[in-house]
């Protein structure tokens, strides 16, 4: 290429300069670099539009964002500031309202069933206001995949005729575990029911009862006893803590015989003269088994109901109404309520009728009959009582007084024994119960002997007999 004079290039015959290869390749270059960014992002957009609208039949996830749980955020209702109850309290309260109820634990029984049933409505009280009862959230479960989208069944409340109280549960699952309970039923033997429970039992905490008392004598079933001047009055209790023999329930499911005294430390009794405008005749504490209202071990003692006629405290014994008390108290402290028994007594002395003629012109002195001949050897002492008369005579009580260790034991009249029921302290005046004939006939001689616990010898006797023809005889003698 030539350039003219002046520096520039020649022009064409148009007077246009003619355009270099090289420039033309440059220009192309140009726009290439300019297009190529904008073709690519057109291919970028086309394909991302593509794979959304053609794919999404195929590839979309037909999942909810959100919870398929419901949960109910609304405040809880107050709880109850009572704790369980366990059924001895209601026992108790049954007991407190009527001592002489047998059916206690069958009553408190049925109690907690009845409790324990659901009721068809409740009718708040007056001036709260009226809580209305909400339907519990029906859950639908989300669609899952597959080649058919059928919903599974809805968690619909049935319709319900009268609305009750009952809070809607809540949705939101919680991992509870049931704390356990007392049971309601006292029986050793499990009924098909559910046990219903009375909320959480404290943990470790032994249960403390009171404890429980039954009087075996005297007797008031079916009828209350009846006895006389010639008898003896017995009295005895049996007792035991429940919290000792089952302290896991505290339940009276003991023994009175195979756990009599377990857990207690004192019985106490007493006599009240109902007739004799209810004052108490007699009281006696027993602190060690048995529990006897007369005292006494290992047997309890017997009260005389005859001759001098009284109690052990010098009071008199009266006739009529009479109610026998008892009650224990346990190693806590804790007393049992009072129990009690009737009986009747009456010491009013009736002579047994002489087998004589009635028309008998003179009544037959008392110096006819005799006691004479004290004698004694080894545990024995004896007199021979004498009956000088024309008519039988018949023992009905003695007094004995003797002045060494030891019980009398028993009472012969002619070699048979007429009275074993023992006696351990001295004076004691024996009314029966008679074993054997008492009966002296005319002008007869009977050896009378009384038998002792230990040996005699050195000891001072002392004896009255009283005969049913009305006459004391009375006598003394000291052991050689």
């Amino acid at each position: 290429m030539t350039i003219n004079g002046t520096g520039t290039k020649p022009a064409n015959g148009e007077g246009v300069v003619a355009e270099q290869p090289g420039q033309r390749k440059d220009r192309r270059s140009l726009l290439l670099f300019l297009l190529l960014p904008l073709l690519l992002g057109g291919i970028c957009l086309w394909s991302l539009f593509a794979n959304v609208t053609l794919s999404s039949a195929e590839t979309f996830i037909p999942a909810g964002l959100h919870s398929s749980e419901l949960a109910d955020y609304s405040p809880d209702e107050q709880q109850s500031p009572i704790r369980g109850l366990h059924i001895s309290i209601i026992e108790s309260v049954i007991q407190d309202r009527d001592p002489e109820a047998l059916d206690a634990e069958q009553r408190a029984t049925e109690l907690v069933k009845k409790l324990d049933t659901p009721i068809p409505t409740v009718t708040p009280r007056p001036g709260l206001p009226t809580r209305t009862p909400q339907p519990s959230a029906t859950r639908t479960p989300a669609p899952t995949s597959g080649p058919t989208e059928t919903p599974g069944p809805t968690d619909t409340p049935g319709p319900s005729a009268t609305p009750t109280l009952t809070r809607t549960p809540s949705r939101t699952p919680t991992a509870t575990t049931p704390a356990p309970g007392p049971t309601a039923t006292k029986t050793k033997t499990p009924t098909p029911s559910n046990t219903p429970t009375f909320g959480p039992s404290p943990t470790n905490t032994p249960c403390k009862v009171a404890p429980v008392l039954e009087i075996n004598t005297p007797l008031d079933v079916p009828t209350p006893s009846t006895f006389d001047w010639m008898d003896v009055l017995p009295g005895e209790a049996k007792a035991y803590d429940p919290d000792n023999v089952d302290p896991l329930n505290c339940q009276p499911i003991g023994d009175f015989v195979t756990n009599n005294g377990d857990g207690i430390t004192q019985v106490q009794f007493k006599i009240v003269y109902v007739d004799g405008g209810g004052v108490t005749v007699h009281e006696q504490n027993q602190f060690t088994e048995l529990y006897c209202a007369f005292t006494g071990t290992p047997t309890c003692l017997t009260q005389s109901l005859g001759p001098p006629f009284e109690w052990p405290n010098d009071t008199p014994i009266g006739s009529g109404e009479h109610e026998l008390h008892a009650r224990a108290r346990d190693d806590e402290g804790v007393w049992s309520e009072w129990e009690h028994v009737h009986f009747f007594l009456d010491v009013a002395p009736t002579p047994t009728p002489s087998p004589t003629p009635t028309d008998t012109p003179t009544a037959v002195p008392c110096t006819v009959y005799g006691l004479s001949g004290f004698g004694s050897s080894l545990n024995d002492v004896y007199w021979t009582l004498g009956n000088g008369g024309p008519v039988s005579a018949e023992i009905q009580w003695i007094t004995v007084e003797w002045g060494v260790s030891g019980d009398l034991t028993r009472i012969k009249l002619d070699g048979t024994d007429i009275w074993d029921n023992g006696a351990s302290s001295s004076p004691a005046t024996v009314t029966g119960p008679w074993i054997a004939s008492r009966t002296v006939g005319p002008s007869q001689s009977k050896e009378l002997r009384f038998t002792f616990q230990n040996p005699v010898a050195g000891g001072m006797f002392s004896i009255t007999v009283h005969l049913d023809v009305g006459c004391d005889l009375d006598n003394t003698g000291t052991a050689s």
